[in-house]
């Protein structure tokens, strides 16, 4: 995100957010827009307190990593994360975020299925809520229906993939399981057997994980957010002019359309439909 490859001071800069408990994501994704907004003319030294944030240089952003943390100067400012960041200088639009977290560096512009995890996860543009490029990868889960498809697909059966993809997630991120570890969804059903005496499937698997989707999209939904958060930062929307991914971008107007009527959600409101909570006992 700065133009540089020194991997030395990227995990130097790693190391300082797990020191000072910075999300290394938010943190970078932070700072690379204020090395943006600095290369571009749009601020200059005054607003950075002195800093030249020139591309490629990454001893600059092994400073702001401090500023942030003691939130001195600019850092006061970049603590807030990209959205202030952006809105304090008057480009909204350049704040690559959904729901006010963040995007990682896993471009949906490259596999489809991310548009909709980022678009409609409940932490907004969250990799962990659905990695739908390691399914695309090769990564993939054939007794829960996910295989692999091309990464541009935009059909119904893509949608529904990418669906039982985010409820699995919901399940094994509230079974504390690290996806760095692989746990096969076998292995996964033994466990779950074997810890708690349930005797389940993978069906069951998947409705638990549908079970808590839904049942945070009504929290946020109780605290503010609403149909039109489910969106994708407008620089995702800009075509690419050279890579494997030129010229693409995801419809994700059309997909949004296809994942209510898979959810069970309404499509004006974007709340779960009576008859699905109630389906999945949540209606109270």
């Amino acid at each position: 995100l700065i133009g540089s490859s020194d991997l030395e001071a990227a995990a130097l800069a790693g190391h300082l957010c797990n020191l000072h408990g910075l999300d290394t994501i938010s943190c970078a994704n932070t700072i690379g827009l204020l090395y943006y907004l600095y290369n571009e003319g749009i601020i200059g030294v005054i607003e950075t307190g002195g800093l030249e944030l020139t591309w490629g240089d990454p001893q600059p952003m092994l400073a702001l990593v401090e500023l942030i943390a003691h939130r001195q100067g600019i850092g006061d400012l970049l603590a807030e994360g990209a959205d202030a960041v952006a809105q304090h200088f008057g480009v909204p639009d350049l704040a690559v975020t959904v729901k006010g977290l963040e995007s990682a560096f896993h471009d949906p512009r490259a596999f489809s299925g991310q548009a909709l995890v980022y678009a409609t996860a409940s932490r907004g543009a969250d990799h962990m809520s659905g990695d739908y490029y390691e399914l695309i990868r090769g990564r993939e889960v054939p007794e829960l229906g996910m295989e692999l498809l091309e990464r541009d697909a935009e059909d119904r059966h893509m949608v529904e993939t990418a669906v039982r993809l985010m409820d699995y997630r919901s399940f094994t991120n509230a079974a504390i399981i690290c996806h760095f570890e692989d746990v096969s969804a076998e292995n996964l059903l033994g466990l779950l057997r074997a810890t708690t005496g349930w005797d389940v499937c993978y069906d069951d698997i998947l409705r638990l994980g549908e079970q808590i989707t839904n049942f945070k999209r009504l929290l946020n939904f109780r605290l503010g957010a609403t149909r039109a958060d489910d969106r994708l930062p407008k620089l995702f929307l800009k075509r690419l002019e050279q890579g494997g991914t030129e010229g693409y971008v995801p419809d994700i107007d059309a997909m949004l359309a296809m994942l209510y009527d898979v959810r069970g959600w309404d499509p004006v409101t974007g709340l779960p439909r009576p008859e699905k909570l109630e389906s999945l006992g949540l209606l109270v």
